[in-house]
C-alpha cells in the first residue's frame, strides 16, 4: 500500500543540506559550498568540507627533498634527501621523523580550531591524512606499537582532551579505506605519561625548551616497549625538544627504535 511518502535520495539530501546551511572555512571564516568528492585527491576529500577553495589550494603536503632524519623540507625542489645541519651538528634519539604539512597558513588555522577551539570532529580528516603519510613512509608491518605525546592530567582535565590521543585513535576507524587490511600494531595511551607539569613551550628557544620539558616523561609499562619498534605521534613538531624527551624516555625504558609523525612541523 503507498503512503504518499516521498523518500530523497541519499545524495539529494545532502546536496539540499549544504545549499541550506553553507560551510563555514576554518581558516578565514568565508562562507562557502564544499566541493563535491574527487577521485584521487586526499587532500580535497579530507579537508575540502574544512576549508574554502582558496585556503585548500594554499594547503600542501609536505613532499621530498627533505632530511632524511627529522623530515624538515628544503627550500628547493631540487636534489636527493639528505641529512638538515641540525640533525648532522646534534643527532636526534628517533631513527626518523615525518610531518603531513608544514605549520603555516591554513594548516595553521586547521591545528588553532582543532587545538583550541574545541573542534575535536577535525581529529577524523585529520587523522586520516596522518595515517596515509605513515602509510608513505613505513612500512607499517615493521611498527609494533603507536603512542601518542601525553599531557599531564591537570592540563587535560582543562582541555578535556589530549589531541595527539584523537588524532591517534581515529585509525582504527579509517584502516579500512587506506592501503592497510586491518592494523598490524597495537595502539596504547597508557604506556608513556607526563608525569610533571610543565610551562608553555611557546616563546621558548630549545634550550629553554629541553629544560622545561626534562624529566616530564615517564614509561609506566617497560614490559610493552622492551625491544619494540615504537611510533610516537604529536600534532605540532617546532624544534623537536617535546618529541626528543619522549623519544629518549621510551628508548631507556627499553624501546628497540622510535620513530615520529606529526601532524604539522614549524620550520
Amino acid at each position: 500500500m503507498r503512503t504518499g511518502r516521498v523518500t530523497w535520495p541519499p545524495k539529494i539530501f545532502s546536496r539540499i543540506i549544504d545549499w541550506l546551511y553553507p560551510a563555514r572555512c576554518t581558516n578565514c571564516k568565508e562562507i562557502f559550498r564544499p566541493p563535491a568528492p574527487r577521485e584521487h585527491n586526499l587532500l580535497r576529500d579530507c579537508l575540502g568540507s574544512w576549508l574554502c577553495p582558496r585556503c585548500l589550494a594554499k594547503t600542501v603536503l609536505i613532499d621530498p627533498p627533505m632530511c632524511t632524519c627529522c623530515g624538515l623540507p628544503f627550500g628547493s625542489t631540487v636534489g636527493p634527501d639528505h641529512l638538515c645541519g641540525d640533525c648532522i651538528a646534534r643527532g636526534r634519539p628517533f631513527a626518523k621523523a615525518r610531518s603531513v604539512f608544514s605549520y603555516q597558513g591554513p594548516v595553521r588555522g586547521l591545528v588553532h580550531s582543532f587545538k583550541y577551539g574545541g573542534r575535536v570532529e577535525l581529529a577524523w580528516p585529520l587523522g586520516k591524512l596522518m595515517l596515509q603519510t605513515l602509510v608513505r613512509y613505513w612500512d607499517p608491518g615493521r611498527i609494533d606499537l603507536a603512542v601518542p605525546v601525553p599531557l599531564h592530567k591537570s592540563k587535560e582535565r582543562r582541555r578535556t582532551f589530549n589531541q595527539s590521543w584523537l588524532l591517534l585513535r581515529t585509525w582504527k576507524k579509517v584502516v579500512a579505506e587506506t592501503d592497510l587490511r586491518g592494523m598490524p600494531f597495537a595502539i596504547d595511551r597508557r604506556v608513556l605519561v607526563r608525569c610533571r607539569a610543565t610551562g608553555p613551550q611557546a616563546g621558548l628557544n630549545r634550550r629553554q625548551r629541553l629544560k622545561n620539558i626534562e624529566r616530564a616523561f615517564e614509561v609506566t609499562r617497560p614490559g610493552l616497549i622492551k625491544g619494540k619498534r615504537i611510533l610516537l605521534v604529536d600534532d605540532v613538531m617546532t624544534t623537536g625538544a617535546t618529541a626528543e624527551a619522549c623519544c629518549r624516555c621510551l628508548l631507556q625504558g627499553g624501546a628497540a627504535r622510535v620513530d615520529v609523525l606529526v601532524l604539522a612541523r614549524r620550520g
